[in-house]
């Protein structure tokens, strides 16, 4: 709790609040013009009750996702002492020393950084975070808990994993540029009035300038969002193991994914087994299975096979399969070594071709078993004796997930280390696959989505083994289903534990429903900013005299921001992709701009000109920027009932409050705070009149808003 509260006080928008309050301050006590006290304490209220807020919502938020987070994982680390076996695909958890080994190799990348698998010897020790890439090992755990290598870099990872997300990044960056800008357009005022730095209005009118442009809420807005959309998947069997996840798994544009235990169900089973001798091998495959020490999926289907329980066969050594190598050695006690792997390793592609077209066998997962001189590095004099047809089953929701990335305009590449004839033996009829990647390495997945990610395409990768874990570490976004190795689930971003392809969609539209959230909020946020920008720089720059103050600001980000943003947090079930953030954002906040100098000017000229009462312009121009942002909220087109009313409220509550000359408790506090003045019945009628102008310009300046249909 500690740090959240630490994290939401000590930002850079407080601290420039804080400098900015100082200076209103220290004029106070120069000039002692109460206006500026109100000012300063005002303003003062208003970030104290912003932060006080943010602290409660992230705290809730991730007290929320922590309680899911725990439900899911809630084995603790081994104790000290305790005897692990690893086995491929498992992770180490927690530091130890080896203790057996057999041919156990080790990725330890998330701890070292080194990219090539380190070979295990007895004695050695060991990290948590580790994961074993072949054979087998035991080790004895020496340290758990906090004191192991995990816990101790664990806050370093948090750290990256809460990396600021893409849309972070893009609104602190419109921001810096607005902030810029307004720290410029300060720096002109006060050389354009340097005979009149004492007049409390120009310090007033550059404060509230100031004060207008810091983001008192959308980044932490932003943050929470993005806290709650992890939380509601995470309720439906999806762990999301890093915050924006899930907003970049709304933007992706390309999918690649594994078939074996992710397009297929991985449930495999013997179709035919083929001898290409009138040697009976099929007992030693047996033997060789049950002494391998493998528990995978193929594994499992061999175990199966019919053989002669009388055949027994004593292994003294072995070279244990890897991805890498597509395939595994052992030898026999006279010294004789069996292979089992990839025909198209084992034999060469041409030879494997062969077999394939000979015995009919195009259209399955394919094993060789066969005797060799060398099983070190590439084996020579292979000789096989056995062709296995392995029988996937093509998982019942995987054609409704393809429909989905379909419809979603979502391109899907299948990379397997399988056959390319297996693979579309299994693989849905779908517009939405465009190519297939057969028999690659580990190596070659991750090369292939690296080189999608340099063509410009932001790619999610899909898979559950180990040799899935490359091309997953280097996604933008790496899925795991729920059947993956510990490992595989380790490196994901996001770890379907449900098992099922159903709530991905889900996942889809909760990205999207929260990157449009922040959106919306967004315009609000910086059409304010841009408004308020715009209309001190036709002040300054004109002679006109300046609606708003430091008060007032704030009473213009309650309306414009603050209440828009808590409707617009009951966000709907549907939303379509925005696919371009920026130029909505900047686009939609630029007519507010617009908006807000048209009828500035235009309430002005009117009071001036027209009716001929100078002093009320500034009220009026005040009231005509309101109407402005009132018309803002309107195009956003959510919840509109909602909207209206809270507009009607708003309008009768700011006309009401002037129109009364003796304002009782509590609504005195608001008027004074407010600088809500008693207004004469003509100047309220124009207000009214001028505020629905407001409204009225903006709507037809915001042709296209945020609401409508979003291009692909």
């Amino acid at each position: 709790m500690h740090r959240v509260i630490l994290r939401n006080i000590a930002t850079p928008f407080n601290l420039l609040n804080a400098v900015i309050l100082s200076g209103l301050f220290a004029v106070y006590l120069a000039y002692r013009d109460e206006r500026l006290l109100l000012d300063a304490l005002g303003v003062t209220t208003v970030v104290v009750v912003n932060t006080v807020v943010a602290v409660i919502q992230e705290w809730r938020a991730r007290r929320a996702l922590e309680q899911v987070i725990v439900a899911q994982h809630p084995e603790p680390p081994p104790p000290v002492g305790t005897i692990v076996t690893l086995s491929r695909g498992s992770m180490v958890a927690a530091d130890g020393v080896v203790v057996e080994n057999h041919g156990c190799e080790l990725d330890t990348a998330m701890v070292t950084g080194e990219s090539f698998p380190v070979a295990v010897e007895v004695g050695m020790e060991i990290a948590s975070g580790s994961f074993c890439l072949a054979g087998r090992a035991s080790y004895r755990v020496t340290r758990s808990g906090g004191d192991h290598t995990t816990a101790r870099i664990e806050q370093m990872a948090r750290t990256l994993r809460s990396a600021p997300s893409p849309l972070q990044r893009s609104i602190d960056r419109v921001f810096q540029i607005s902030f810029v800008a307004a720290v410029t357009l300060a720096l002109v005022d006060v050389m354009l009035h340097l005979h009149s730095l004492g007049d409390i209005d120009v310090v007033r009118r550059i404060a509230t300038l100031l004060l207008g442009m810091i983001p008192e809420g959308l980044v932490f807005f932003t943050t929470v969002a993005l806290t709650m959309g992890v939380y509601r998947i995470a309720q439906r069997g999806v762990f999301v193991q890093r915050l924006n996840a899930v907003e970049s798994f709304a933007t992706v544009d390309t999918v690649c994914m594994d078939k074996t235990g992710t397009l297929t169900e991985n449930q495999l089973s013997v179709h035919r087994i083929v001898p290409l001798t009138d040697v009976d091998a099929t007992a030693t495959l047996q033997s060789y299975v049950r002494s391998s020490g493998e528990h995978d999926q193929v594994t499992q289907a061999l175990l199966h096979v019919p053989h002669n329980p009388s055949i027994e066969v004593t292994w003294v050594d072995a070279v244990p399969f890897s991805s890498s190598r597509k395939w595994s050695a052992q030898q026999q006690a006279d010294g004789a070594w069996w292979m089992l792997g990839a025909p198209e390793v084992l034999l060469g592609s041409l030879r494997a071709s062969e077999l394939v077209a000979e015995h009919r066998l195009d259209l399955y997962r394919l094993l060789v078993f066969g005797t060799a001189l060398e099983p070190q590095g590439q084996p020579v004099s292979f000789h096989p004796l056995l062709l296995i047809a392995l029988v996937d089953r093509v998982r019942p929701d995987a054609t409704e997930l393809l429909a989905v990335f379909e419809r979603s305009n979502i391109n899907v590449q299948i990379i397997t280390g399988d056959r390319a004839g297996a693979v579309q033996a299994v693989l849905p009829t779908s517009t939405a696959i465009t190519a297939v990647h057969s028999r690659v390495s580990p190596e070659q997945k991750q090369n292939i989505v690296e080189q999608l990610q340099a063509s410009g395409r932001h790619v999610a990768m899909i898979g559950d083994g180990v040799n899935d874990i490359p091309a997953i570490r280097h996604a933008d976004v790496g899925i795991a289903v729920g059947s993956a190795a510990p490992a595989t689930k380790e490196v994901a971003d996001i770890v379907l534990e449900a098992r099922s392809f159903d709530v991905l969609p889900e996942v889809i539209q909760e990205g999207r429903s929260t990157i449009l959230t922040v959106l919306r909020v967004g315009q609000l946020y910086i059409g304010k900013n841009l408004a308020l920008l715009a209309v001190t720089m036709l002040c300054t720059l004109s002679g006109l005299p300046f609606p708003l103050t430091p008060r007032r600001g704030a009473l213009l980000s309650v309306i414009g921001v603050a209440i828009p943003a808590v409707v617009l947090a009951i966000r709907s079930s549907a939303a379509e992709p925005v696919t371009r953030f920026m130029q909505q954002l900047l686009g939609f906040s630029a007519r507010t701009a617009g908006a807000a100098v048209l009828t500035t000017i235009g309430a002005w000229w009117w009071m001036t000109h027209v009716i001929g009462t100078a002093p009320a312009a500034p009220s009026v121009m005040f009231a005509a920027i309101i109407g402005v942002h009132l018309g803002a909220m309107l195009r956003q087109r959510h919840r509109v009932e909602i909207t209206l009313v809270l507009v009607g409220l708003i309008a009768a509550s700011i006309l009401g409050l002037s129109a009364l000359h003796t304002v009782p408790l509590p609504f005195s506090i608001i008027t004074t705070f407010y600088e809500i003045t008693p207004t004469a019945p003509t100047v309220l009628l124009w207000m009214s009149v001028w505020m629905v102008v407001g409204m009225i310009v903006m709507r037809g300046v915001g042709s296209t808003v945020v609401g409508t249909k979003f291009a692909p």
